[in-house]
């Protein structure tokens, strides 16, 4: 049976700062769960319900991922960058934020603050996220907050007035030389994943909590070759210059097709814990 957690993707909401929402608790007491160790990443792959086979993802040999949109043409992705605000672990069944040390806590949730800037094609966050320490248990939800609101401006030399959601490729297969585009977009959504049984964060391991999007429904109900053709080209040229480049900047671009591909990307996702030994 499938073990993928439950997620609640806010994007572009307001972030969550004021001292009063948060409670930080020392997790002392008697009978509390030992408290394990965690790192989060975010990675893009292909192949529909191999997220937890993570030696099955296939990658062209240049490491960028090859896809077809609904006529079939092919889109080879070179880089996928996110905006992520913050993450919120829902804690175990039983377990309070008595339990929980060094992380923001209230009620049954605790969190980790960004803005954080994920590159899903190494799955790396920056800032990183490679020492998270949260109570053993079976998790069951886990709800992520991406995009950054406007005007948060920069932090920790992230550039956060940036589109949460940049996509850059070319059409054709990795070997050719298709015309680029280019995909930004500010999203306000929310997706769940979820099953009864959870997935399970050990005491005394390294817990490598891995979300992967598979990239292979991205760009179905789209005609991309459609969509460059319809836009102009002073629209179609990107800060770098190269011509026949397609930019999305909201959801209405080529007739909704933004809303068409911001709403596959939000239903593409898996979750797994790549367990070590400490």
């Amino acid at each position: 049976m499938s073990k993928i957690l439950k997620f609640l993707f806010v994007l572009g909401l307001p972030a969550l700062t004021g001292c009063g929402l948060f409670e930080v608790a020392s997790g002392t007491g008697v009978g509390n769960p030992p408290q394990a160790d965690v790192a989060l990443s975010l990675k893009a792959n292909t192949g529909a319900g191999l997220a937890k086979r993570s030696a099955a993802v296939v990658r062209n040999p240049d490491g960028s991922l090859t896809v077809r949109d609904s006529l079939g043409q092919a889109l080879t992705l070179a880089n996928i960058d996110v905006l992520i605000r913050k993450v919120e672990f829902v804690l175990p069944q039983g377990v309070t934020c008595s339990s929980v040390r060094g992380v923001a806590c209230i009620d049954t949730s605790a969190w980790i603050n960004g803005p954080y800037d994920v590159d899903l094609m190494t799955g790396a966050f920056t800032p990183s996220t490679n020492f998270i320490k949260l109570p053993a248990g079976v998790y069951k939800e886990l709800k992520s907050g991406l995009g950054v609101p406007p005007g948060t401006g920069a932090f920790a030399g992230l550039d956060t007035t940036r589109p949460d959601v940049i996509v850059t490729g070319r059409f054709g297969e990795s070997s050719d030389t298709g015309r680029a585009f280019k995909i930004s977009l500010h999203v306000s959504d929310e997706l769940e994943f979820g099953d009864s049984i959870g997935v399970p964060i050990h005491s005394g391991a390294l817990n490598k909590l891995v979300l992967t999007l598979s990239v292979d429904n991205w760009f179905h109900g789209l005609d991309m070759n459609a969509c460059l053709d319809a836009t102009t080209s002073a629209a179609n040229t990107t800060t770098s210059g190269v011509a026949g480049t397609l930019q999305w900047l909201d959801d209405s671009w080529c007739g909704g097709s933004g809303s068409i591909f911001r709403k596959n990307l939000t239903a593409s996702g898996d979750f797994e814990n790549q367990e070590e030994p400490e």
